[in-house]
C-alpha cells in the first residue's frame, strides 16, 4: 500500500508541475500574442492618422476649389478672361459709335445754325 500512496503523492505532484508548466506557456503565448497585436495596432494607427491628415488637406483643396467654382457660378477662368475681353470690346464700339454720333450731331447743329 505505500507503493500505491507514493505513486499517488508523484502523480498529483507531476501534475501539479504539468498545469503550472501549461499555463505558464499558454500566459507567455497570450502575452506575447497580445504584444504584437497592439504594436501592430499602434503603428497602423500611426500610418492611418497621417492618411487622414493628407486626405483633410486633400479635401479642403478641393472644398477650396469648389467654392471658387461656386463664386464664378461655374465658369472657368478662361472663360471669364474671354468675357471680360468681350466686354473691353463692345465698350470700345460703344464708345467709337458715341463719338461718330456726337460728330453727326454737332454737324446737324450747325447745320441748322446756319
Amino acid at each position: 500500500m505505500i507503493d500505491i500512496i507514493t505513486l499517488e503523492k508523484h502523480l498529483k505532484r507531476f501534475s501539479l508541475i504539468n498545469n503550472f508548466v501549461s499555463v505558464s506557456i499558454a500566459l507567455v503565448t497570450a502575452l506575447g500574442v497580445g504584444y504584437g497585436f497592439y504594436y501592430n495596432t499602434k503603428f497602423t494607427q500611426t500610418e492611418h492618422t497621417e492618411s487622414i491628415k493628407e486626405l483633410k488637406l486633400d479635401v479642403n483643396e478641393i472644398k477650396v476649389q469648389l467654392n471658387k467654382t461656386t463664386l464664378n457660378g461655374g465658369i472657368s477662368g478662361a472663360e471669364i478672361t474671354n468675357l471680360k475681353n468681350d466686354v473691353a470690346r463692345i465698350e470700345a464700339n460703344q464708345n467709337r459709335i458715341e463719338s461718330k454720333i456726337d460728330q453727326v450731331l454737332i454737324v446737324a447743329k450747325a447745320i441748322r445754325t446756319n
